[in-house]
């Protein structure tokens, strides 16, 4: 067994351990379908619908089926009804009709179906060496390419990019996250941080208090008047020579 072979053969063995964890985590797969573009029938045109494949898990540029069987990621949309035409755009009424003919090859709304995928059988797309490929072989290894046309060199193995997409699946980071959160320690190190605040705050508004009390301050009294000229109350009935106005 040559190099190239080897490869292969550990490229097919990550696609099983790879389909046994999935399944053992019973992560969900999407559909897989062929995309049938509208075709004249007799007198009519038959819109657009779906032709159902199979099943898989979308693992980045990659898709992996129940049986093993990798597919190069194609396009994806979700199942909808069509509605009436919004003239908004082009593209928005081709997604719409693509839309509704998941609806029309029978998955429920909402579905997620993925359609243009290609099939790429290791032992065939690594020797083949095509740059649009999202696999090669390089150094002894298949690889994935970070997107078509990319290099290969640094590029992970196949065995490395299924390993960490698998694990982003069953164990994603939100739910080790959401985990830690609510771990016991923490919530104990929280509940004793309001104890200890709630206690530190009552001993400090009472110590406020107490200083308070010590020095509390006597407003001045109110200062009684004099009758000197040029009070605020004098001042107001002067006229603008400074004599007295008459009242």
């Amino acid at each position: 067994m040559d190099i190239w072979e080897e490869a292969v053969e550990r490229g097919a063995r990550a696609c099983a351990e790879s389909v046994t964890a999935l399944t053992r985590a019973s992560v969900p797969r999407e559909a897989l379908a062929e995309y049938v573009p509208p075709r004249r029938a007799f007198l009519r045109t038959k819109p657009a619908t779906m032709l159902p494949l199979g099943e898989v898990w979308r693992l980045g540029a990659l898709l992996l089926d129940g049986s093993g069987s990798l597919y190069g990621a194609g396009s994806a949309t979700r199942s909808a009804e069509r509605g009436r035409p919004g003239y908004q755009s082009n593209s928005r009424e081709e997604r719409r009709e693509i839309a509704a003919a998941a609806l029309r090859g029978g998955y429920p709304i909402g579905t997620a179906v993925n359609y243009g995928a290609i099939l790429l059988p290791l032992a065939e797309a690594a020797r083949a060496q095509d740059p649009d490929s999202p696999i090669g072989f390089t150094d002894g290894e298949i690889r994935v390419r970070w997107r078509p046309g990319a290099s290969l060199d640094g590029a992970p193995t196949l065995a490395t990019f299924l390993a960490d997409r698998v694990e982003l699946l069953t164990d994603p980071p939100s739910a080790r996250a959401d985990t830690a959160s609510f771990s016991p320690p923490l919530v104990s190190r929280v509940a004793n941080s309001l104890h200890i605040s709630r206690h530190s705050g009552g001993a400090s508004r009472r110590c406020r208090h107490s200083t308070m009390q010590r020095h509390r301050l006597t407003p001045p009294p109110r200062a009684a008047s004099t009758g000197v000229p040029g009070s605020a109350k004098q001042l107001a009935t002067q006229d603008t020579s400074g004599r007295p106005a008459r009242r």
